[in-house]
């Protein structure tokens, strides 16, 4: 009789269990219920999912729509008496690091509304993180003939996106003893990191991942959303670039990175990608300034076909096209330009003071016409060093309402004269 009740006691969590798992399978069955999304990239949600991130700098709630574009489902038909505002960009559109209501898009949409309350005005954010202007392009290309928006809005990034349309020559491998010994230190101080934040946190998450595989159903209750620990993300991604960099950027990360900056990014700090180009392209945000630079005209002759086709499409579809100048630390006060270079970013000149990011815009807009809303001047009047985040440089609050005001008092007047 005892072993009976030793074996009954032993087997009784087992029995429980593997109920629970059965009758999670069926009510899976039964809901069409299906298991947490897996992320292939942790900063480009797939459609129709949610995901909370947990950073040094900011967290924030970031929900996707059935197109895989931020904020409610768009609707098709545009109903009577409706301006529609399609916005396109990269993450300072999508709003990395703010929760959907403080995002320029949303609060634009609002301002406009106050503005124009005979009218419903709804702009969709097709912004994405990681984006560049071939793929607005693209984006533009899809979406324009498919929602027949009355206006679209281009936002561009000063210094990031014609960066990242310049060809740098291929560095030759150089063979250097010395790098090894540094990446490998690099290497273990990565590890530490991992190893610290690998403790009860790290077995709490990995608890989390198995019940989420054994009882999706019943863990999709509970947690609704995906939990990402943004330092855990960037770990993981620095691990990679450390390891795929050649010799001499290996050696210049201690070499042109401050000490204290260096230890944010190997503790997960800061973003793994920034980290990459300022050892590997140091000028990139400030590159284009160079305009006797061949690569930087190439680029700029590459920006103008795109915008030129742009243009176009806009036309054919009955849009007015509009780019808006997305300001950039670097370019708007002088402690942001130094906390880049801290990160191991180089530039020439007062970035902060040139006209070039507006002169670089009206360079590509101009065989087309396109119209430019100079968003840069008034960032420069109305913020010092306080509307970006730090390190991770997107808008925070104060930055996307200056945003969102400076465009709503200005596409005023385009929707008075033109609708």
């Amino acid at each position: 009789m005892l072993r009976r009740k030793i074996a009954l006691f032993v087997l009784l969590p087992f029995i429980c269990l593997t109920l629970l798992f059965l009758t999670d399978k069926a009510l899976q069955n039964f809901y069409s219920a299906e298991k947490q999304q897996v992320f292939e990239n942790n900063f480009v949600l797939p459609a129709n999912s949610s995901a909370f991130y947990k950073g040094p700098e900011f967290s924030y709630l970031a929900k996707t729509n059935s197109l895989g574009f931020r904020g409610r489902e768009y609707p098709k038909p545009k109903a009577v008496n409706t301006i529609r505002i399609l916005a396109v960009g990269d993450s300072f559109t999508f709003g990395a690091g703010s929760n959907e209501k403080d995002i320029w898009t949303t609060q634009l949409e609002k301002v406009l509304g106050r503005r124009f309350m005979e009218k419903k005005v709804e702009i969709f954010n097709l912004g994405q993180p990681g984006l560049n202007p071939y793929k607005y392009l693209e984006i533009i290309n899809k979406y324009v003939p498919l929602y027949d928006p009355d206006i679209l809005l281009l936002g561009i990034v000063e210094g990031d996106d014609i960066g990242q349309l310049i060809i740098y020559p291929e560095k030759k491998a150089s063979l250097n003893q010395k790098s090894d010994n540094i990446r490998k230190k690099l290497l273990e101080k990565i590890d530490h990191s991992s190893g610290i934040r690998g403790g009860f946190s790290g077995r709490t998450v990995k608890l989390g991942n198995f019940l989420a595989g054994m009882y999706p159903f019943f863990y999709s209750l509970l947690t609704p959303y995906k939990v990402i620990d943004i330092r855990s993300a960037n770990l993981s991604s620095l691990k990679a670039f450390i390891n795929y960099l050649g010799d001499e950027e290996i050696i210049s990360i201690e070499t042109r990175i401050s000490s204290d900056l260096l230890d944010l990014y190997l503790s997960g700090g800061l973003n793994p990608n920034l980290l990459s180009l300022a050892v590997s392209k140091p000028d990139f945000f400030t590159a284009f300034m160079d305009e006797n630079d061949q690569k930087v005209n190439y680029a700029v002759e590459q920006f103008t076909a795109i915008i030129n086709e742009v243009d176009a499409i806009a036309k054919e579809n009955g849009t007015l096209p509009l780019i808006i100048d997305i300001p950039y630390g670097l370019f708007v006060s002088k402690g942001h330009a130094d906390t880049l270079a801290k990160m191991g970013f180089r530039y020439s000149e007062s970035p902060w003071l040139s006209q070039q990011p507006l002169s670089l815009l009206q360079r590509a807009a101009s065989p087309s016409g396109m119209r430019i809303i100079d968003n840069l001047h008034y960032f420069r009047e109305k913020c010092s060093d306080d509307c970006f985040f730090k390190y991770d440089g997107h808008f925070n609050g104060k930055g996307n309402k200056l945003l969102a005001d400076n465009l709503g008092e200005i596409l005023s007047q385009y929707i008075k004269n033109n609708f």
